[in-house]
């Protein structure tokens, strides 16, 4: 990677740090508004052993020491520090500032920052699985699984110039499982041997995909063997019983709890489906049997319908949310 060329004074240093990946970039935002992130990287978590060396190998190599720091962290942020949800890492902002020399580090939750990312974003940066209407005034949901499962919810904030919208950041992915048909029953009664609490991230998220997949082993009499997530994937396209029971019970079960969460926040501006579990599942969710988990509210269902949703594709979307929040908090547009 190249050294960063011209004036750095106003860049801000952002990251999404989650299970697997640490994403970094350096943002910065034009007199229009308009945020930008350049000198994109991604460094595999498991290839550093904490942030603090993966930001000043980054730093090194982009040859900028920022003043302004913005990450967002796959876990809750209590006093500006985190200690991540799936993976044995704990951030401080203070210690982390004194450590690179910056002046100001903000920790924001993950999905908290990818909720804000999607008034930034362009539209080629998603794909459109309902047209609906948008309702103005009213919250967008932004969700799905990636390592876990992350949900928030973007509230609109009228009469400011930039500052349009503010985040609630929602633990919503450790919500119970809930069944809905005889299969999904069976599947929760043999994790329930092994899990006090069967939670919808147990079921949906990257964490999770091997209990699933020995309870559906389990389920069907079939010898359990371990599987990469892309191998079951790709023996489920091509009809393995096991491994497709496995993905359509993860998109039926990510397809009911966003309804579900949809339908409780009143989110008619629209719904995001997020997360790279979410993005590699795509074939399976986008089909009439999992859209009919969500559609399907009785009399609620044309409600459902009007509702527009699009599925987020960029994968350093929550580097510019990060950056949006971090510009909402510090600056008074």
């Amino acid at each position: 990677m190249t050294p960063v060329q011209g004036n750095t004074e106003n860049l801000i240093l952002v990251g999404d740090v989650g299970g697997t990946n640490v994403r970094l970039g350096l943002a910065d935002r034009s007199a229009s508004g308009k945020i930008t992130i350049e000198k994109f990287a991604n460094v595999p978590g498991d290839s550093v052993p904490d942030l603090d060396t993966a930001i000043a190998g980054y730093l090194k190599a982009v040859n900028v020491t920022p003043k302004n720091v913005a990450l967002a962290l796959a876990g809750p942020i209590k006093n500006n520090t985190v200690v991540l949800t799936n993976r044995p890492w704990t951030v401080s902002g203070p210690d982390l500032a004194a450590k690179i020399g910056a002046e100001t580090i903000k920790l924001y939750n993950d999905f908290e920052a990818m909720a804000r990312s999607i008034p930034e974003l362009e539209v080629d940066d998603f794909d459109v699985l309902n047209s609906g209407k948008v309702v103005e005034n009213t919250p967008i949901l932004v969700a799905g699984p990636g390592t876990g499962f992350g949900m928030a919810f973007l509230v609109p904030v009228p009469g400011q110039m930039y500052r349009h919208w503010k985040v609630i950041a929602s633990e919503g992915g450790h919500v119970a499982f809930t069944p809905q048909n005889q299969i999904e029953c069976e599947i929760l009664h043999i994790l329930q041997q092994d899990h006090e609490f069967v939670s919808l991230e147990l079921v949906c998220s990257g964490k999770g995909l091997d209990e699933l997949h020995k309870a559906v082993c389990k389920r069907q009499g079939q010898t359990y063997n371990r599987m990469e997530p892309g191998a079951i994937h790709e023996a489920a396209s091509a009809g393995d019983p096991v491994c497709l029971e496995v993905c359509e019970v993860r998109a039926a079960a990510i397809m009911c709890s966003i309804g579900d969460m949809a339908l409780t926040g009143g989110t008619r501006s629209g719904v995001i489906l997020a997360g790279g579990v979410t993005s590699r599942l795509m074939e399976f969710i986008n089909t009439p049997k999992a859209m009919k988990r969500y559609f399907n509210r009785g009399l609620r269902s044309p409600y459902m319908e009007s509702i527009p949703m699009r599925h987020l594709h960029k994968p350093s979307a929550a580097l510019y949310g990060a950056a949006a929040l971090f510009l909402d908090e510090i600056y008074d547009y």
